[in-house]
């Protein structure tokens, strides 16, 4: 993975995409990345509430290698164009 690759993380069920912005590899040999999340407010809510509730501030700054996975922009239109067709067929069916 690289600067600029679209990328996603799963946290507790919250589905999140991103964009790398930086990458270094650290003396225990892992990959680590800062992304630029976009649409993030469920998680931002999420975190906010861990803290009021634990008194702590859990919110990654980088994400290790296995945290975050590629995922391709072309691939993930074609899947929600698709959805996008269906739900459209489905709603005409209807009436």
């Amino acid at each position: 993975m690289e600067v600029g690759n679209l990328v996603y993380n799963e946290y507790h069920g919250i589905l999140r995409f991103g964009t790398i912005k930086s990458k270094i590899v650290k003396d225990d040999g892992w990959a680590y990345f800062k992304v630029n999340w976009h649409c993030d407010e469920v998680y931002e809510r999420a975190m906010k509430h861990r803290e009021e509730l634990c008194h702590t501030n859990y919110y990654l700054e980088e994400y290790r290698k296995d945290q975050i996975k590629p995922i391709c922009r072309i691939h993930l239109k074609k899947i929600v164009d698709l959805h996008e067709s269906l739900k459209c067929n489905t709603i005409n069916r209807r009436f």
